[in-house]
């Protein structure tokens, strides 16, 4: 089965078959199908091994030199200990790749829609003594009301080793299906563990939050959010990122930073008149 074949996922988990009885969509050694069903269900999965330890290395380094950071104070913390580099496409080339990883096409493509753009990107790190954040959502960007489609399948990619000490991020699992309930500050919340040059993906209504460093060791990642291509994104990466850098970009990567025509209905009349 093509990694392109975007919706057979979900066809195949609409049925009233058993996991077993599927044949899965499996793209450079992941199940892909199985990552569906996780994010559907619990409303998150991790994928360990995503980035090389190379490769974890060679951002690292590119991050440092092209990167300027600086402090974040928002989201419940005022420590001024979290530093952030936003709108990364525009000053780096080093990540590109990570946004046509295979993998990564096939499951946000599965768990949306066949036309998807970057919400946001952000390189962060975590230092020692930042606190614990508020838990948020990041599918409430958009006032419409719930329940509604997957707006985000948002990547959360290490790299450091996240562990409970230096803040791994809190999630509050299955929440994305309560579609009535507001954040609460108390639920009960997991810590995401996992070694660097691993990924998290989660569901837009995931409640989730950075947890607090009270460790030595900085926690640095980097959040890759894609959406849905009939929103407007928070971070419009059409202004964001110079029309002389997205020339020199393959055209998949201009298609995810929003060049492209929407698939309308009336599109769809005008093309089977034709």
């Amino acid at each position: 089965m093509p990694a392109n074949d975007s919706g057979r996922v979900r066809e195949l988990l609409n049925r009233d078959e058993t996991m077993e009885a599927i044949d899965p969509l499996i793209v450079d050694g992941l199940n892909v199908t199985e990552q569906i069903r996780l994010l559907e269900d619990q409303g998150y999965t991790i994928i360990p091994d995503f980035l090389t330890n190379t490769q974890v290395s060679e951002l690292k380094t590119a991050f440092n030199t092209d990167l300027p950071m600086t402090e974040m104070r928002a989201i419940g913390t005022e420590s001024g200990r979290t530093w952030r580099a936003n709108n990364f496409l525009a000053k780096t080339r080093a990540a590109d790749y990570l946004f046509m990883n295979p993998r990564l096409r096939a499951i946000v493509q599965n768990f949306l829609a066949d036309r998807t753009q970057i919400n946001i990107t952000t390189l962060f790190n975590a230092l020692p003594g930042e606190t614990k954040k508020f838990l948020h959502q990041d599918d409430g960007l958009w006032p419409i009301p719930r329940p509604h489609p997957h707006f985000l399948c948002n990547a959360l990619i290490a790299l450091d080793d996240f562990g409970v000490e230096n803040g791994a991020t809190h999630l509050v699992p299955y929440i994305h299906q309560w579609h009535d309930l507001e954040v609460d500050q108390s639920a009960q919340t997991i810590q995401v563990e996992m070694k660097a040059g691993s990924m998290v993906l989660r569901a837009g209504a995931m409640w989730h939050a950075g947890g607090a460093n009270t460790s030595q060791p900085e926690r640095m990642g980097v959040f890759i959010l894609q959406g849905v291509s009939y929103l407007r994104p928070q971070e419009p990466q059409l202004i964001s990122v110079p029309a002389e850098v997205v020339k020199t970009l393959p055209e998949k990567m201009q298609r995810l930073l929003g060049y492209t025509v929407s698939v309308s209905g009336l599109m769809v009349a005008i093309r089977s008149m034709c």
